[in-house]
């Protein structure tokens, strides 16, 4: 298990690396339970590597893209006495904030079409 690095899950497969060849491949991560046709979440260390297919480049960097994109902004400081703190008498204008970059929901940066850095 040690020579398979997961990339991520999307549409029902797992991508992948396998460390040896360096290629990049996908198997399938759910298969029908039972005549209720419930599907189910195979472990990723459980897959049937014997049946994957290998990804191009192209493919996975598609399937590496943010599904939402959020825009992160940062604020210059802005020095106010205590009591204007306290009685929330601070207004900041769009002068204070500026663009910082942009992530998906769980906080890892990428670019503004969703695509993520460093592929």
């Amino acid at each position: 298990m040690g020579q398979k690095k997961l990339i991520t899950e999307k549409d029902y497969y797992y991508y992948y690396q396998d460390l040896i060849d360096g290629c990049t491949y996908k198997v399938v991560a759910y298969f029908i339970a039972d005549i209720t046709f419930h599907m189910c979440r195979v472990s990723f260390k459980n897959c049937d590597f014997s049946k994957r297919i290998e990804v191009d480049s192209e493919t996975l960097k598609e399937i590496r893209k943010a599904e939402k994109v959020y825009a992160r902004f940062g604020f210059s400081d802005k020095v106010v006495t205590l009591e204007d703190a306290e009685n929330n008498d601070i207004e900041i204008t769009q002068d204070d904030c500026f663009l910082v970059g942009y992530e998906d929901e769980d906080g890892d940066e990428c670019e503004e079409d969703g695509t993520y850095f460093n592929q």
